[in-house]
């Protein structure tokens, strides 16, 4: 038997074994990163931070008296080793997720996954955010099943749905985007629209082939989200995004770079697509189905605000700190990392 038949389900075992020494491994080998041990600091009832804000109005001090906090959350509640710990156990939940829901070949994949390692040695909160996107894609795509192909009882696939919606707004929340209240109001009309909208798009009409064309949906849904956030940017409504009106002309560079970090950096080769691509792309242009439509659709959207996000946290940092631009950008060039979070979905 051949050590590397990759027709053979052993070797995916063993690459299993070894993605899984790995992400142990690192918790020896790896110091926690920097967010780790600012969320580690902050206060475990209110979530503000000892020194105060870590975006201070002089960029050469630290001001105590100026309020900064953070939306506290399972890593102010823990020490630095149980907070490792729990970031690994959440890595092998990904792990172990992704072998129940996809095999073997999927799981291996997962936990060779560079950035994922890098993550949980760092005690970050990719493995976490890419477990709810995964459990959430699972879970809307079951309600955007075809009627034919469907074999779920339709009475269950309303509460997945929302069940979906509700654990997709659990990442803004950990990323203290939004309150508890607000990931409820927004996670439920969620799941709605989508379960909704699945049972509208099995009545025929004009609209049934486009919305299961998969390269063209994913193409409208990436272009809206980039006008919508671009827009908030534009408007100076946007926090980190109103740096889209302040500095333009920087902005549309670190945008450019941020396209090749995030997508075809830590997506397409740190994912390891690059060799599936070209097939990939000649399927999807011959492939008529909701649910891989809709899935193709959720990556579009994350792909392009993660990047659209990430270009503007650099332009904003390197405006608030005096950083020599453009090496704000080699120096933050990690924040790629964020496409972690589609390493199910994909």
């Amino acid at each position: 038997m051949e050590w590397f038949n990759v027709e053979d389900d052993l070797f995916w075992k063993r690459l299993l074994i070894l993605g899984i020494f790995l992400n142990i491994v690192v918790l020896f080998t790896s110091d926690l990163g920097l967010d780790t041990h600012v969320r580690l600091a902050s206060d475990q009832s209110t979530g503000d931070l000892p020194w105060g804000s870590t975006r201070p109005i002089d960029s050469m001090a630290s001001d105590p008296a100026n309020p900064g906090s953070l939306s506290p959350d399972y890593f102010s509640a823990h020490s630095a080793s149980t907070i490792s710990i729990i970031t690994l156990s959440t890595a092998l939940l990904l792990i172990g997720a992704t072998w129940k829901m996809l095999g073997v070949r999927y799981a291996a994949i997962v936990s060779i996954y560079p950035t994922l390692i890098f993550a949980t040695g760092r005690a970050y909160q990719e493995p976490i955010i890419a477990l709810f996107a995964f459990i959430a894609s699972l879970s809307l795509c079951i309600t955007h099943r075809d009627k034919d192909n469907s074999n779920l009882d339709p009475k269950v696939k309303l509460p997945i749905a929302i069940f979906g919606g509700l654990l997709l707004m659990q990442i803004p929340l950990l990323k203290g985007m939004i309150s508890g209240e607000q990931a409820i109001f927004l996670g439920i009309p969620l799941g709605l629209i989508a379960h909704f909208r699945s049972r509208i798009a099995n009545i025929q009409g004009p609209h049934y082939d486009l919305i299961r064309n998969p390269l063209a949906v994913a193409g409208i849904t990436g272009s809206a989200i980039a006008i919508l956030l671009l827009g908030i940017g534009i408007t100076g409504n946007g926090g980190t995004l109103s740096i889209v009106s302040e500095q333009p002309s920087r902005y549309a560079f670190a945008l450019l770079i941020s396209i090749i970090d995030v997508i075809a950096i830590y997506g397409i080769f740190g994912m390891v697509l690059w060799p599936f691509l070209p097939s990939l792309i000649k399927n999807l242009k011959i492939t008529r189905d909701y649910s891989i439509a809709t899935t193709v659709a959720f990556i579009s959207i994350f792909s392009v605000a993660i990047s659209i996000y990430v270009a503007a946290l650099w332009t904003f940092e390197a405006s608030i700190w005096n950083s020599p631009w453009p090496n704000v950008m080699w120096t933050m060039g990690n924040n790629g990392r964020y496409i972690s979070m589609l390493i199910g979905p994909i």
